[in-house]
C-alpha cells in the first residue's frame, strides 16, 4: 500500500485540486465559436459545393479567391502551440487542406477521366478536414488563446468576396456564410 501512495506522490496525483483549471468560453463572438464556424460549418459546405463542382473545375480567378481564403486560414494557425510532446502542430494539416485544393482545382478537364481524379482529390480533402477538427478538440484551449484573429478575419472576408463572386458555385458555402454573419459575424 506504501508503494501505490509513493507513485501517486511522485506522479503528482496527491493533489489534483491544485492544478489550475483552464476555462474555454466557445460561446458565439469569441475567437472559439469563430475559428469553429469556419472549420466546421465553411469548410464543410465548401466541400460540398466542390462536390457539384467536380465535373469542371473553377475558374482560374475563383480559385485563387479560394486559395486566398484557405491560406488566411492556415495563416491564423501558424501561432497555435502543439499543445504538448505528442500533439503536434495544426497549420500543417490545414496547409495539407490548402494543397489538396490546389491540385483538385489543377485538374485540367482535358486530362483521362477528370472528373473522377476530382472526387478522389475531395475524398482526400474531407479525410483532411475530419484530421483538422480532431486536432483542433485537443488545441481548444489554445487555438482560443493563440489564434491570429485579423488573419482568421481576412479568411473570413475572402469567402465573401469567394461568394459574391461566385454565388451559384457556391450556394451551400453562401448559405452557412450568410447564417454566420447574420448572428454576428466577426465581431470578435
Amino acid at each position: 500500500m506504501g508503494s501505490r501512495r509513493k507513485r501517486k506522490r511522485m506522479l503528482g496525483l496527491s493533489k489534483v485540486e491544485d492544478v489550475p483549471l483552464r476555462s474555454l468560453d466557445s460561446s458565439r463572438g469569441t475567437v472559439s465559436y469563430a475559428y469553429n464556424q469556419f472549420k466546421g460549418n465553411l469548410l464543410t459546405n465548401f466541400l460540398n459545393d466542390l462536390v457539384v463542382l467536380q465535373k469542371n473545375g473553377l475558374e482560374k480567378d475563383k480559385c485563387e479567391i479560394a486559395q486566398k481564403a484557405l491560406g488566411c486560414f492556415v495563416n491564423s494557425l501558424t501561432e497555435i502551440p502543439t499543445g504538448g510532446l505528442l500533439t503536434g502542430p495544426i497549420f500543417p494539416i490545414a496547409q495539407k487542406f490548402e494543397t489538396k485544393y490546389i491540385e483538385w482545382n489543377s485538374v485540367e478537364n482535358s486530362d483521362k477521366n477528370p472528373t473522377k481524379k476530382r472526387r478522389e482529390l475531395l475524398i482526400n480533402l474531407r479525410n483532411i478536414r475530419q484530421k483538422i477538427t480532431n486536432k483542433s478538440r485537443v488545441l481548444q484551449f489554445e487555438l482560443a488563446n493563440n489564434l491570429d484573429v485579423l488573419i482568421l478575419k481576412s479568411g473570413y472576408e475572402a469567402l465573401g468576396e469567394l461568394i459574391s463572386m461566385a454565388p451559384s458555385e457556391f450556394k451551400n458555402l453562401a448559405k452557412a456564410y450568410s447564417k454566420y454573419m447574420k448572428r454576428g459575424g466577426t465581431g470578435f
